[in-house]
């Protein structure tokens, strides 16, 4: 028996695992609370209720650290003095540009996901009323009533309970997400759900920390990929055989404690440590295998917001493909169009972070566009001035004719 044999086994018993854990999730406890009442409100920030509430939250980060600390550890003794691999999200943690407050892309994406954490977990409270009628798609847990719009993952993982609706809802719940879906997109993903806000301050965090991250080659993406396919099972139809994907979801274990309503965590609890293990080490690492954005990447040929490529500037240097946190390597593989300017590389995993663009050393090369018009793109100035020495009187002072 060949290896790809023995591989495709072990994957089909991690599947048929993984969909016996999300059935069973319920019955896996991670954090127990004695009493099962839900309070019609969150209790008040910072009050012994909302404390309470947050406990299994805090254990979860508690846990997740120790985790970090213990896998430093171990590598630390493996590697010894030697110097620890650097992948695609390693590099990232040795840039040593300086740290200025620009009023640019990276800083509104920044903006924008603050707010939409703070409006998704306090919406309902800061205004006194939720939109209960927009099913906005991302993870925003439909425990949580302190949230400003309805959570659209909720309906997707329980598609028997949308079908026994009316046709009223039916068509609301999917006029809704059509709509998010052709003005944003997986712009959702990577500006406003709560999960992925989350990821990228566990990736700030261990920049801060000089911590190298975790080497990913095209195997191991292969393997997300596959991972993601069998989520999508799971969270499309879970529902029809009687399980509850609320009890696998992560979100779970995130919006309702910082909300201040208390909620007994399953088999979430234990997913929740994996997001923010992975995502420390590896930026993003569950939107790689996140069923609900792949549903909503599917629209990406008719959303308004694209990725574009200028084939003619492209050096296939691979930047792009080094700082993509989904590892799409046909940002800079592909080379074809009817217009070789203006390339639509935008794919159903591409989050539209900008990262491609911000490491792109090529004036206009990449562009995140809008209904045609960029508002973002690829600048060779701004991409040397991230190395630039301190020094003003150092050779390069990021002023030189770069092209000479």
């Amino acid at each position: 028996m060949n290896k790809k044999v023995i591989r495709k086994i072990l994957f089909a018993v991690f599947a048929v695992a993984l969909c016996a854990a999300a059935y069973f999730a319920a019955d896996i406890p991670f954090f127990q609370f004695d009493d099962y009442e839900y309070q019609d409100k969150g209790a008040a920030l910072f009050s012994t209720q909302w404390l309470s509430a947050m406990l299994p939250f805090g254990i979860i980060l508690l846990v997740s650290a120790v985790c970090i600390a213990l896998d430093v550890l171990l590598r630390k003794l493996l590697y010894k003095k030697e110097k620890l691999p650097v992948g695609k999200t390693g590099i990232m943690a040795r840039d040593k540009r300086k740290k200025r407050l620009v009023f640019g892309f990276e800083t509104v994406r920044w903006i924008v996901m603050i707010l939409s954490f703070a409006l998704l977990i306090f919406g309902g409270r800061l205004f006194g009323t939720a939109f209960t009628n927009v099913h906005l798609p991302v993870f925003a847990c439909p425990y949580n009533l302190d949230q400003l719009t309805n959570a659209g993952c909720f309906y997707f993982s329980h598609l028997d309970a949308l079908f026994a609706e009316g046709w009223q809802e039916i068509l609301a719940f999917f006029g809704t997400f059509i709509v998010c879906a052709v003005l944003l997109g997986r712009v959702l993903c990577g500006f406003v759900c709560p999960l992925g806000f989350m990821q990228d301050v566990a990736h700030e965090a261990r920049q801060v920390l000089h911590i190298e991250g975790i080497s990913l080659n095209e195997k191991l993406y292969a393997v997300l990929r596959l991972v993601k396919w069998v989520m999508l099972i799971i969270f499309l139809g879970i529902g029809f055989v009687g399980g509850n994907f609320c009890d696998f979801c992560p979100a779970a274990a995130v919006s309702p404690a910082l909300a201040g309503f208390k909620l007994s965590l399953g088999l979430n609890g234990f997913i929740m440590v994996i997001v923010l293990v992975s995502g420390f080490f590896k930026r993003r690492c569950f939107c790689n295998i996140c069923p609900l954005g792949f549903i909503l990447g599917l629209t990406h040929r008719i959303s308004l917001f694209k990725l574009k490529k200028n084939a003619v500037a492209c050096t296939e240097c691979g930047a792009c493909y080094e700082a993509c946190p989904m590892g799409i390597k046909s940002i800079f593989t592909e080379r074809e169009g009817k217009d070789i300017r203006k390339i639509d590389v935008t794919t159903s995993e591409c989050i539209l972070c900008g990262e491609c663009v911000r490491r792109c050393p090529e004036n206009n090369a990449l562009a995140i566009t809008f209904c045609g018009k960029k508002i973002y793109n690829a600048d060779r100035m701004k991409f040397m001035k991230q190395y630039a020495p301190k020094d003003k009187y150092a050779p390069f002072s990021g002023k030189e004719d770069l092209d000479g």
